[in-house]
């Protein structure tokens, strides 16, 4: 699904950038160390991952 606008799910780390579109436009751009190469085909790392905060179970707070 191509981005044009925002939307998407973002970090909510305080002053972090990292959204679903920066992530959709590396998958979709070359490889910066494997030339030739779309970066979701190549072996390197994607440069972040979204965590999902789980909405059920025991909440615990350490104080």
């Amino acid at each position: 699904m191509p981005y044009k606008r925002g939307g998407g799910r973002q970090c909510v780390v305080v002053n972090c950038t990292n959204n679903q579109k920066n992530l959709y436009d590396w998958e979709n751009g070359p490889c910066e160390v494997h030339k030739g190469l779309i970066a979701k085909d190549c072996p390197c790392l994607v440069p972040f991952k979204f965590h999902c905060i789980p909405a059920e179970g025991e909440i615990v707070f350490s104080g």
